[in-house]
């Protein structure tokens, strides 16, 4: 990933989440990566598979928020990510402190 080598990046999560299918985190991890290669379609389905398999996950919700937001969907970005700050997701904060005004 700090190589930029988002394909290979992409690859390897691909092959944890094979490897280890209920860990919950790998879903989240692939979702955000595809969000940041502006991937957002992808981010979205990827955030919404991790929200339905582990819907105690606000990580998830996290993603998913973010990218309704840089779909320009703000408002419905802002709720989910409210919905993933309950959840205890960290990431989800700094991302309503960013887009939230």
């Amino acid at each position: 990933l700090k190589a930029k080598i988002y394909d290979k990046a992409l690859e390897d999560i691909d092959k944890a989440i094979t490897l280890a299918p209920n860990d919950e985190l790998y879903l989240a991890e692939k979702a955000m990566l595809q969000v940041r290669v502006n991937m957002l379609d992808e981010g979205m389905e990827t955030a919404q598979q991790c929200m339905t398999r582990f819907p105690e996950l606000g990580d998830g919700y996290a993603v998913y928020g973010l990218a309704q937001i840089l779909k320009g969907k703000k408002k419905d970005g802002l709720a989910t990510l409210e919905k993933a700050k309950e959840l205890g997701s960290e990431m989800a904060a700094p991302i309503i402190e960013k887009y939230g005004k």
